[in-house]
């Protein structure tokens, strides 16, 4: 019989026992991680960032990771990278997720504290144990069970297969075969970026046309997503971009009594109102000119009953749009209002409301750049403003849609195969 070390190839279930075997750190460390307020929205702390983006730091040096830099990125929250010893001649694995979290206001539905881990019905919660310290805490999980089943088979450094002769730039020391293999000792290349402003800005792309070397890798790992289903594994192959527009719709000087000036003087809130409305058809489907639509060619079957369970909608309330849902997720433009200023319910008074402030929020499929998208949405607004109210906009953002190539190669082969 073959051994794994003779093979050079590990057990696939040894190694999952290996994965199971490490879910109390994996619980340990990302209830560590949601602990800290780690935004890079205006307005916040920044040293809870600080402080998150030095914890992820200590969990790289843990498995061996020697020269972890906390890179300036231009933004406001560091970029935590590391690599291992370089080979030559070895494939290079790049590891990507961030630590900044969205914000997490208690009127948004928390029943519990956000900053706090908490199991419900054998699911974990709190902000940022999906999106996306889970993906942190599960690239490191990887790793250890990695390692640990490449110790248990024998695989320690001192048979690595890129040694001296085979182009190593260094050789690994009689320190690193005399414990527990490091991250250093497996036979390729890694890299890691962990983010910290994925959630706000776009500080990270504008850094890698910089120094696009220190970003080149044979296969880039993005955990930033999830399953559809709970032990179904999914290969992300497509993720829309985002178009984010403030705008201010301004139809008076002054607040006027609505006793005595309502019905024709204009309110601001009823043109937006307008506004919005202009940004969809009959059905709900999101209509820009200048923004692309089409239809999903994937193979994944995402049925209205999954989708329906999984957005905990009544069967009552009727979805948006038309077509396949996963051509509605995945390939279509979608846009939203998310956030309106104006007078609160407590405080309000009976006026016609002068001047109202909203963010735009839009999503689009590849295919397109962000600043097209921008602007198409900007000149949309500009063409359907209401009676005519005067329109400001505001800070705007963008980043850019991915598509990967959905046959994909070997590696995405192998991968199917686990």
């Amino acid at each position: 019989m073959t051994t794994a070390k003779e093979s050079g190839t590990l057990d696939t279930d040894e190694l999952f026992s290996q994965v199971a075997a490490d879910r109390a750190l994996r619980r340990e460390q990302l209830a560590q991680l949601i602990s800290y307020q780690s935004l890079a929205f205006p307005g916040y702390d920044p040293k809870q960032s600080e402080e998150c983006a030095q914890t992820v730091a200590d969990m790289l040096r843990e498995l061996g990771f020697a020269d972890v830099e906390m890179l300036d990125v231009g933004g406001v929250n560091p970029t935590a990278w590391a690599e291992t010893r370089p080979y030559k001649d070895a494939p290079t694995v790049l590891l990507y997720a961030h630590y900044d979290v969205q914000p997490a206001p208690l009127e948004q539905g928390w029943d519990s504290d956000p900053w706090t881990m908490v199991e419900c019905d054998n699911r974990l919660y709190g902000r940022g144990a999906a999106d996306d310290k889970a993906g942190i805490v599960q690239h490191l999980s990887a790793l250890r069970a990695l390692l640990k089943c490449r110790a248990a088979a024998g695989m320690d450094s001192s048979d690595s297969s890129l040694d001296s002769e085979s182009g190593c730039n260094g050789e690994l020391d009689s320190k690193d075969s005399a414990h527990l293999m490091d991250v250093n000792s497996l036979p390729f290349n890694i890299k890691v970026c962990f983010e910290g402003e994925e959630e706000y800005g776009d500080s990270l792309p504008r850094y890698i046309s910089t120094d696009p070397q220190r970003f080149k890798a044979d296969v880039f790992l993005v955990c930033d997503g999830g399953n559809l289903e709970i032990g179904k594994p999914l290969l992300q192959t497509t993720l829309r971009g985002i178009a984010e527009q403030t705008i201010t719709l301004r139809t008076l000087p002054n607040a006027l009594h609505s006793g005595a000036f309502g019905g024709p003087a204009p309110d601001a809130f009823l043109a937006l109102t307008k506004l919005a409305q202009s940004l969809y058809d009959k059905d709900g489907n999101t209509v820009i000119e200048g923004v692309k639509s089409g239809d999903y060619e994937g193979s994944v079957d995402y049925s209205e009953e999954l989708f329906r369970k999984q957005a905990e909608m009544s069967d009552d309330v009727q979805l948006v749009g038309t077509g396949s849902i996963a051509s509605r997720l995945w390939a279509r433009p979608a846009i939203k209002v998310v956030g309106v200023d104006m007078a609160a319910v407590e405080t309000s008074s009976n006026v016609v409301t002068p001047e109202v402030r909203a963010r735009l929020s839009l999503r689009f499929p590849a295919g397109q750049e962000g600043a097209d998208v921008l602007q198409a949405l900007q000149n949309h607004l500009r063409k359907h403003v209401p009676w005519g109210a005067e329109l400001v906009f505001g800070e705007s953002v963008f980043m850019n849609a991915f598509a990967a190539n959905a046959a994909g190669g070997p590696l995405t082969e192998l991968m199917k195969q686990c």
